[in-house]
C-alpha cells in the first residue's frame, strides 16, 4: 500500500520554527559561484566569497563548523582549456577554519602542479558538525 504526505511546514515539537538537523548527515555548507568570486551563483551557510588570487578562492561561513575536523569536497568546472589543455585538474583545500576555507585549483603541468587560469566555477560542499 502506498501513502503520500502532503505539507505546507514542518514545525519543531514547540510548534515555533523549522525542524533542526541533529545527526543526519546533509551538507552543512555547499557553493556555487564564478571563478572571479565576484558574486556568489548559488549557496548554503557562505556569508562571501573571496578571489585570493590566481586560482585561489576563500569562502567565509555564515554559521561556523564546530571545529577544523570537517570534511570539505570541491571540483571546477571550465570551458577555458587553454591554460591546462587536457592535463590533470583538481582542487585542493589549502586551509580551513572553524570559520572560513580556502581552496586551490590547480593542473599538471609536466609533473608539476600549477595554480589553474581557466577555472569557470567553483563547486564545493562541506559535511560536518556546525558549532
Amino acid at each position: 500500500m502506498t501513502s503520500q504526505l502532503n505539507v505546507d511546514t514542518i514545525a519543531d515539537k514547540a510548534g515555533s520554527g523549522p525542524v533542526g538537523l541533529t545527526k543526519q548527515s546533509a551538507a552543512k555548507v555547499w557553493l556555487y559561484a564564478p571563478a572571479t568570486v565576484a558574486s556568489i551563483s548559488a549557496s548554503f551557510n557562505i556569508s562571501s566569497v573571496d578571489d585570493d588570487g590566481t586560482g585561489m578562492a576563500g569562502m567565509n561561513l555564515t554559521s561556523n563548523m564546530g571545529s577544523i575536523n570537517y570534511i570539505t569536497q570541491a571540483t571546477h568546472q571550465t570551458t577555458n582549456l587553454a591554460n591546462g589543455g587536457n592535463n590533470i585538474r583538481g582542487v585542493a583545500f589549502h586551509s580551513k577554519s572553524a570559520s572560513a576555507m580556502e581552496a586551490r585549483a590547480y593542473y599538471n603541468a609536466n609533473d608539476f602542479y600549477v595554480l589553474y587560469e581557466g577555472i569557470m566555477y567553483y563547486n564545493v560542499s562541506a559535511h560536518g558538525d556546525l558549532a
